[in-house]
Order: structure tokens, then sequence, then C-alpha cells
């Protein structure tokens, strides 16, 4: 056993002595019953002046009275017991707080019971020791550096919030990782209940990895898919489709119910067996537009994934020029989409309209129509997103972003094209698709303007008869045309950052979150840019002839599976799940306190017991 105030232990002798002189001179006397005490006082007098000292006897009440100023003194001195080889550590804690730690199949949440454990390692720091707080949802956060500031490392814990949101543990433990690295005696702790990936980095420093489980069962249903498409059915009518998963130990039954802005359309009984999946395709009027909710009637042990939602555009119909020579895969693919007025023209009309979408194939064009999105198939012009660079022969498609929304869902693998002209990018266009000469798919967005380039003539590749293709047009269509055709509201899950335009003259909007908390962005003509999505549920954003929503739905298996791991799996090396707080030194005075009112206790017994 160790002190951190050993010097404080050397009170109890002058202290002690105290004690022991007020018992030297304490009077001894046996009590007698008398008639009266009147010709005693003149004896009792002389006592006092002849006797100053008394002889030091055996008594329980100087003994009890000595110890409980010895454990007073004690609990003063701060012992503690030191956790093996971990005197003056630097502990840092990974607090996971993604949406499974909202589990409520314990006390509380997941999150709190994770907060109480991390409050408890607080209070047991012991002298030299150092902790440092880290937070991971969708974002890691550093809760607070290295400090050995018991008070402000309890603040930075409370303050934390449980988001609903993946979480990105690997990046959280390799930037505890790296502020480990030059610390000696270093300790890593993650609380999770280990609803994430095998992380596949290792640790390089020296720190010592423990990783805390936390939750006990997995009684839960989820939404995990959501989406809306047109009927191919006449009428007009849209269908949404609902996918929900058991991950509960038995059966579940529920209702689910879809509604439009709050007024309920259909309500049908589902019934899962344990790990089973469940579909249900819901008719939609076409008159129905704006916020779809879909939610799960049933209480479990997770809410975050019982409620989604998405925005349903209006039907009325967006206006395409399509300028070409002759494509009849392209004109199909345009015929497809029901909501399209597609006027076709092998020029430029001489006296042409405005549009919503104009595309233009294997025709060159310097003037353009105005419109809200362009898409550019082997050609360009001043208004495009790239200028048409040297013919490549052959070119082979090598990679594609797949997280876009123009080339999302896509395989462009294989794709035989006879020749091309890679683009050279403007500043403000990406690429999407590159080959080894350049990229041959490309977007942009300027001044509230979309476009989309494709760097080959299609009649001279497979592309057209490739599934991907009419995949590819669907897309473009959508992310071209898709904020003409309604009010803009966007579907997004959480975490991820939303931005849109606004009008110049707007100098800020007010943004309310799903729980009622507003804040206000300020604009300074600058597109709007939302990065706090964190919280499931529908986001308003409000300003002076602008009203948004935003629709953030979970939507994930991974965190809707909430049963707890019994080990994380960090490279190659396994860490089984342990319980209880972290090792750090374990202070003692606390118990002496007890200890010490249990004898003040005791003494006051003993004291009024006496004869």
């Amino acid at each position: 056993m160790n002190f951190l105030s050993p010097w404080s232990l050397l009170w109890f002798l002058p202290l002690g002595a105290v004690i022991l002189l007020l018992y030297l001179l304490k009077l001894k006397r046996r009590p007698r019953v008398v008639s009266s005490v009147m010709l005693w006082r003149p004896l009792v007098a002389d006592l006092h002046a002849n006797t100053p000292l008394q002889k030091l006897r055996r008594n329980l009440l100087l003994f009890l009275q000595l110890l409980l100023l010895l454990v007073i003194i004690g609990a003063l001195a701060r012992p503690f017991i030191p956790a093996s080889d971990l005197e003056g550590q630097s502990i840092v804690i990974i607090l996971d707080a993604s949406a499974s730690m909202k589990a409520a199949d314990i006390s509380g949440t997941r999150f709190g019971a994770a907060k109480s454990i991390a409050l408890k390692a607080v209070d047991d720091l012991g002298r030299g020791d150092k902790m440092a707080v880290i937070s991971a949802s969708a974002r890691i956060r550093v809760a607070s550096p290295f400090t050995s500031d018991k008070r402000a490392l309890a603040v930075a814990i409370n303050s934390l919030e449980c988001k609903d949101t993946t979480t990105h543990l690997e990046d959280a433990l390799r930037l505890a990782d790296s502020l480990c690295a030059r610390k000696k005696s270093a300790h890593i702790v993650v609380l999770s209940d280990g609803a994430f990936n095998p992380l596949t980095d290792s640790v390089s420093s020296q720190a010592e990895v423990t990783f805390l489980g936390i939750g006990r069962r997995a009684e839960n249903v989820g939404i995990i898919s959501l989406g809306a498409r047109e009927s191919l059915s006449a009428g007009g009518s849209r269908e949404i489709f609902v996918a929900t998963e058991n991950f509960s130990s038995s059966p579940k039954s529920f209702t689910i119910e879809v509604s439009h802005e709050g007024e309920l359309l259909d309500a049908r009984k589902q019934t899962l067996s344990t790990g089973s999946k469940g579909g249900e395709v819901f008719a939609i009027p076409g008159s129905a537009a704006g916020m779809i909710t879909v939610k799960l009637d049933l209480e479990d042990d997770l809410a975050a994934d019982n409620s989604a939602s998405l925005f349903l555009a209006s039907t009325r119909q967006a206006s395409v020029l399509l300028i070409t020579k002759g494509n009849l895969f392209l004109e199909r693919a345009l015929v497809l989409d029901p909501a399209l007025n597609v006027v076709k023209a092998a020029a430029l009309p001489a006296e042409p309209a405005s549009y919503d979408l104009v595309i233009i194939e294997r025709v060159e064009i310097t003037d353009l129509p105005p419109a809200r999105g362009y898409l550019f198939i082997n050609t360009s012009s001043e208004m495009a997103l790239a200028e048409m660079g040297e013919p490549a022969a052959n070119p082979s498609i090598v990679d594609w972003r797949r997280n876009h929304p123009v080339t999302r869902h896509l395989d462009l693998g294989g794709v035989r094209i006879a020749e091309a002209r890679p683009a050279v990018l403007k500043p403000w266009g990406q690429a999407l698709a590159e080959s080894e000469e350049g990229p041959l798919i490309a977007a942009g967005e300027r001044k509230g303007v979309r476009s989309v380039y494709v760097g080959w003539d299609l009649l001279k590749s497979d592309f057209p008869l490739r599934v991907a293709f009419p995949i590819f047009i669907a897309n473009c269509l959508e992310w071209l045309v898709g904020p003409s055709i309604a009010d803009k509201q966007y579907v997004v899950r959480p975490g991820e950052a939303v931005s849109f335009s606004v009008p110049a003259t707007l100098k800020e909007a007010r943004i309310t979150d799903p729980l009622g908390r507003t804040s206000v962005a300020a604009l300074n003509g600058s597109p709007l840019l939302i990065t706090d999505t964190e919280l499931a549920g529908v986001y308003q954003i409000e300003a002076e002839g602008l009203r948004r929503q935003i629709a953030v739905n979970l939507l994930s298996r991974d965190e809707s599976d909430i049963q707890p791991v019994d080990q994380m799996l960090i490279g190659e090396k396994k860490i089984a799940a342990s319980l209880g707080a972290p090792r750090t030194n374990k202070e003692l005075w606390r118990w002496l306190v007890i200890v010490a009112l249990l004898l003040a206790t005791l003494e006051w017994i003993v004291y009024h017991r006496r004869p």
C-alpha cells in the first residue's frame, strides 16, 4: 500500500498526545448518591489543586478515540493500491457513440452505462495518471486531451451524446494509438457493444488495449431498407418498398404503418421468425407528394431503426430537349420515364425555350438554351464542365466512383469502347469514371446548374447493350432533373453532409433538428452546408421564402444488429471482452471514511452505556 500524502500521517503524534493528555487530566471518580454535596465542594477543589495529573488506566473509549483519529488521518494521507506497473499511466478511453449504443437492454442505455464506467475510471485516477477521452461515431471527437484534472474529464464525459450513426472505431483506435505513441505505461480502453467491423490495423504503439463489452441481449427489429419507384401499372401511382429484419432471439409480430404528411395511408401486420427478413410493397397514390413516413408499431431495445422517411416528388412532367443525330438506345431509355416530356431535334431549335434538361449527343453547339441540367455525350461547349481531349483508341474504364449519384449501382468493368475523347476537366468538374488516358465520365455543378460529360460515342461501344446503361441514364435524370421536378428534399444517412444552393439574397437560415433544437447558419451568398445530421429524423430548414426538409434514416443492418460481442479483433489479435472499470491506481480513502463513521458510532454507544 502506498500513500499520496504520506506526511499527513505525522498529524497522529500531536493529536494523539492531546487525547492522552485529556485522559491524564481527567478525574476518575465513582458516582455515589448522597443527601447533600455542600460539604464535598472544598474537597473537590483541593483535589484539583493538588493532583493535576492522574494515572492512565485501561479505557475502551481512549482506544476507540485514538483508533478513530488514526483512521481519519489515514484517509487524509490518501492510501492507494497501485495497479501492476501502471503508476503514472496514460489512459485513453474510447466511447462508442453509435446508434446501437442507444439500446435499452440494460438500465438506461448502453451509452449511459459506458459513461458510468468512464466516470468511475476518472474517479480512480491516482497520482501521475493522465487520461484522454475519445468519442467514436460517424465522426471522431477528442472530448478531452490528456489531463489529470478529474473535474475536467468528468465534464467532458458527461457532455458526450450518443448519435444515430455507424461507428468508425478503426479511426478512433488509430487516433488513440497516435496519442500513446510516446507514452510509457499507456492503456487504451474501448467501451463498446462490438457493433463494428473487425479492425484491420494493429496497434503500433506499446499501449495495452482493453475491450469492455457493453450490453446483454439483442431484442430488436429494424427497418434495413426503404425505397420508392413509379408503379408499373397505369394511373401514375408510386410504390414504397420496406425491408425489415428480426435480430431478436424470438419471433416478433408487429404492424408496419405508412403515413403521408402525418395521415395514415396503410398498415399491415407482419410476423418474422428469429433472424428472418421481411419485405412489403405499399401502393401510394400519385397525388401523395411530400413526406412519406414508415413506422414499426412495436417496442424493442432500439427505437432509432423503427421509423424512416422519404420524399415523393410531384408527378408533373419535366421538359427535356434531346439534340442528337439519332440514337435509338438513348431515346428508348428516356421514354421509360413517364415524367419526362422529351423534344427531339437534330439541331438547336430556332426559338429555343427554357428546359429542365438539355441532352446533346454528337452535335457541336456553341450557345445552349437555359436549363437546370445538361448531359453532354461525345461533345462539349463553353458551358460544359470539361473540354474534349485527344482521341484515345480502345480505352478501358479502370475505376469509377461508386458513391456518386450518377455512377452508383453501376458495373462499368469490361465496357468496350472503340474510341473516346477523355475529359480535360475545368476546376468545377470531377472525374467519375477513369481510364488510363483520362476521365471518361465526369460531373459537376456551377451556380446551381449541374452537368454530366460522357467522353465517347455510345454507338461505338457496347455500353447501350449492357444492364448498366438504363441505370446510368436513370441516375443522370435523377441527379440532373430531380431538383427541378419538385421542391428539393433530401434523404441521407446519419452523419452525411448535405449541401444545396440558395438564393444569393439570403443571409441566414434556421435549422431545426429532430429533437426540436434550433441553430442559425450564416449564408453570405454561399451554398447552405449542413454537416450535423447525426440524429435520425426530419430536419427543418427555414429562411425567407425558403423551406426544405432533410430525412435522416439509419437503415444500417450493422447498427440494428445489437447483439453484444464477446471479443474484438484488431489485426490478427483477438481481445476478449472484460467487465468492470479499467485498471487504475485504487484509492482507499473512501473506505477509511466509512470505517471512521463506524468507529465514531461505536464510541458514542460505548460512552452512553458506561456506568
